[in-house]
């Protein structure tokens, strides 16, 4: 979902007929005119872009959850550099 999002701006942008500029980059087009799929791929775009952001955001808030209702270890079993316990668990 991350690389496809702007996979498909860059498709819908040149099948749009418009330049593609990613920073200081001037990107060919992939595809031929058709402003036909340029609406379609345009569409996918951002419906698979709002689903990313929705996905972070379910994400985030499963996090939060974990840290501060369940007040459960996660966070800790995550975090870099912890010392591990006998057993080969990490502690």
């Amino acid at each position: 979902g991350l690389l496809a999002v702007p996979v498909l701006g860059w498709l819908a942008t040149g099948a749009g007929g418009f330049p593609v500029q990613f920073l200081h980059l001037h990107l060919p087009p992939l595809l031929a005119r058709d402003p036909a799929l340029s609406a379609l791929l345009f569409s996918w775009h951002g419906w698979l872009a709002l689903t990313v952001g929705a996905l972070v955001c379910l994400h985030l808030a499963a996090a939060w959850m974990h840290a501060r209702y369940w007040k459960d270890d996660t966070f800790s079993r995550i975090r870099i550099g912890r010392k591990r316990s006998s057993g080969g668990q990490r502690a």
